[in-house]
């Protein structure tokens, strides 16, 4: 019995006399008001190389950024009116040859960098990012930051051959 009471009370200590009450003296955190996408589109080529891999049997994937040929972009960074966009223009310049036929816009890989602490989420069907999805249309993404301030991106990948 006595052994119980003081695993009993080692536990109680361990709960009560080990959390921390500390309420003051903490930095508060700035809290990130930026909603955007801070650098151009990237825009990739996935495909699969006919290799095995030699750990588990699996074909290899290889990733090819695309070159950007072209591009533009508009937001009003001053006083965030307006609705922002990226278009760009990429072309498998550096794909094996063999592979360009095999590059659509219906299945490219698109990344983009946005503001710190923000989240970025897909609007009206368009595809998740960093996953081979399709490019063939303009697809809208909301950027939303820290604070909770939030816009709407319209991001154009346009391929050329």
């Amino acid at each position: 019995m006595k052994k119980y009471l003081s695993i009993i009370g080692i536990m109680l200590f361990a709960i009560f006399g080990m959390t921390s009450c500390l309420e003051h003296g903490l930095d508060d955190l700035e809290a990130f008001d930026t909603a955007d996408i801070e650098n151009w589109p990237v825009a990739y080529y996935r495909y699969y190389t006919g290799d095995e891999m030699a750990v588990n049997g699996e074909q290899q994937v290889k990733q090819i950024q695309l070159t950007r040929t072209a591009g533009e972009y508009d937001f009003d960074e001053e006083n965030k009116t307006g609705e922002p966009f990226f278009n760009i223009t990429v072309a498998p310049n550096n794909v094996p040859e063999e592979e360009k036929a095999n590059v659509d816009a219906k299945n490219l890989v698109v990344v983009l960098t946005i503001s710190t602490a923000a989240t970025v989420t897909p609007v009206d069907g368009a595809p998740k990012l960093g996953v081979p999805g399709d490019w063939s249309k303009p697809n809208k993404y909301k950027v939303t930051a820290a604070n909770g301030n939030s816009r709407i991106w319209t991001v154009t990948v346009n391929l050329q051959k």
